[in-house]
């Protein structure tokens, strides 16, 4: 069943027959339920009328003469097959004493529930087979009555009442002929008209689909025509606006492929990709200079991968992150190696693009960093004997070379700044701890403070191409606060931002408000920091990245000094970060 027209007309006929089914179920039970319901009415009224005319009227002994006398109860007699009620008058003790069925009632014994239940003073329906005065079983409805002795709860007598059930039956089996043959009609009615409605549905589809394939043997310069404006027509001069536009984006990518691969090739790093096979599908002319080797595409992924000192043996190993490799020596040069994977849609390794970078000059400014780090490092913890070293050099005869002594120099210039800076903050630091700071509060608009400081930062900022987000409102947030603290405070953090920033990345502040406090939160898009060192960033000389940290001219103290001053003003500065994703630092100010 691969054509739609097909199931699109067993569906229809599927619908149809089901509605059918279970309407004409439905007219079978209705129908039933009125017959069985018309039935009891009749036994009820004719059991009614005996007690009223016969058993309240008459002595016992007379009752099988009423029956044969009296017209009115004579007339519900069974004669044949009709469908008229047979009514029996049972005593106490079970036996027929009259009956609208024979002349000697006696003979007639009756079993059945209803009964049973009369004896038992409720009156009662029942339905089953029973046979008849001819002989032949037949299906009876069947109801019984107690009548009662006066002032009293014991059964007097029962009037037993029965109706042929087969008239009912035949309704039924002619009322399921009638929707058989309707659900047969219907279903040839609904299979022409779905058919041909399918082909009107199906025919553009199909036309649709013939030009699907055309497009994918790249004929796509023949417009569909047109035929109508419904959802079709409408699907259709889609269709030929899609292929307009596929060939402007194919034309598109062809030219944006032309100029990838005229820049992959004239740049000065090599690139390498290779499928999640370990095919190499693409190598540059850099490459081969880079890695001094020939004919790279006869080299084995597994055999370039030792060679830029990369741990892995094929691609479906690696995960959808990028890494990248130490420095390889290759001659008088060193390479490093920046791996990327690519995945598809299913969020799984694709392939690898590898990129490889001559970083000789970069390594040895790495060195000479390191070895400088490390000299610094060991004496930062006396940084006045450091200064005093350099000067006994200068005193000793050295000043007298100009370019050494300048270098000597700056370099005590910038242990004195760190100094006076280290100084600056523990005397902050002193003062908050004796309570000797004096804060000077003022009536603040706290969203122009927030710009001052982004101002204030700028040209850092730009340095790295970075750029500030704002999330700017209108003038109302007032705080009682102390300016220059608070602009001290926020400058801290937007400078933290910056440093830890990578370049052209974009820091975020918003400002905000609950019912009890205004907010200001930065949030950078740094390395982030561990949940192990978040609880204490606002401890003392405490540094997540200490080397870089010094590098970058910190003295551990700067978070330490923001969270004094906060509390100063009643407020909290708290953090939240994610490991490679970034830090948001809040500062939070209380409304009165």
């Amino acid at each position: 069943m691969n054509s739609i027209r097909i199931k699109w007309v067993v569906l229809f006929l599927a619908l149809v027959f089901i509605v059918m089914i279970i309407s004409g179920t439905f007219m079978l039970i209705r129908t039933n339920i009125q017959e069985t319901e018309m039935a009891h009415i009749q036994l009820t009224s004719f059991a009614l009328q005996i007690q009223e005319q016969v058993i309240e009227v008459m002595s016992p002994d007379n009752f099988q003469e009423a029956f044969a006398t009296d017209a009115a109860l004579r007339g519900g007699a069974l004669r044949g097959r009709s469908n008229e009620i047979q009514g029996n008058i049972i005593n106490s003790a079970g036996q027929t004493i009259a009956s609208t069925v024979a002349n000697d009632p006696r003979q007639l014994v009756y079993k059945d529930t209803s009964i049973v239940s009369a004896f038992a003073g409720e009156r009662a329906f029942s339905r089953g087979k029973a046979i008849d005065v001819t002989g032949q079983f037949i299906e009876f409805i069947n109801y019984a009555k107690p009548v009662f002795y006066e002032n009293s709860e014991d059964v007097l007598f029962v009037i037993f009442t029965r109706i042929d059930a087969e008239p009912i039956r035949e309704t039924l089996l002619d009322l399921g002929r009638t929707l058989l043959f309707t659900v047969f009609i219907a279903l040839a009615l609904t299979g022409i008209l779905g058919y041909l409605f399918a082909t009107t549905i199906t025919s553009p589809i199909i036309l649709l689909a013939k030009k699907a394939k055309e497009f994918a043997l790249n004929k796509i310069d023949q417009p569909l025509v047109v035929n109508s404006t419904d959802e079709i027509g409408q699907l259709t001069d889609n269709f030929n606006n899609m292929s307009k536009e596929l060939s402007k984006n194919i034309a598109d990518l062809e030219s944006a492929k032309n100029k990838t691969e005229t820049l992959l090739h004239n740049m000065t790093d090599g690139v390498l990709a290779y499928n999640r096979l370990g095919e190499l599908i693409h190598a540059n002319n850099v490459c081969g200079e880079l890695l001094k080797l020939d004919n790279i595409e006869n080299i084995p992924f597994s055999e370039m991968m030792k060679n830029i000192n990369a741990e892995i043996t094929n691609v479906e190993e690696i995960e959808a992150d990028y890494f990248e490799t130490s420095p390889v020596a290759i001659g008088d040069r060193f390479v490093s190696a920046k791996l990327t994977p690519y995945v598809n849609q299913q969020n799984r390794v694709d392939g690898i693009v590898i990129l490889l970078r001559d970083i000789t000059q970069h390594k040895k400014l790495d060195d000479m960093r390191k070895e400088f780090v490390a000299n610094v490092s060991h004496e930062i913890r006396t940084p006045i004997t450091s200064i005093k070293s350099y000067a006994e050099t200068l005193l000793d005869g050295v000043m007298f070379d100009h370019k050494t002594s300048k270098e000597f120099l700056e370099v005590i210039d910038s242990e004195a700044d760190r100094m006076t800076l280290l100084v600056k903050d523990l005397l902050d630091l002193s003062q908050f701890d004796n309570n000797q700071l004096q804060l000077n509060p003022e009536e603040t608009d706290l969203s122009s403070l927030v710009a001052l400081c982004i101002k204030q930062s700028y040209v850092l900022a730009s340095k790295k191409s970075q750029k500030f987000v704002f999330d700017d409102v209108p003038k109302g947030y007032i705080v009682n606060v102390d300016p220059a603290r608070i602009n001290q405070v926020m400058t801290n953090l937007i400078n933290n931002a910056i440093k830890y920033g990578s370049d052209g990345c974009t820091i975020k502040i918003e400002t905000a408000e609950t019912s009890k406090y205004y907010l200001v939160s930065i949030t950078d898009q740094g390395p982030g920091i561990s949940k192990d060192d978040l609880p204490h960033i606002f401890d003392r000389f405490y540094r997540v990245d200490k080397a870089r940290a010094r590098a970058m001219g910190g003295t551990g103290l700067g978070l330490a000094i923001s969270k004094e001053i906060m509390e100063a003003h009643d407020g909290k500065i708290f953090a939240e970060s994610t490991l490679g994703v970034g830090t948001t630092m809040t500062l939070q100010f209380p409304k009165e």
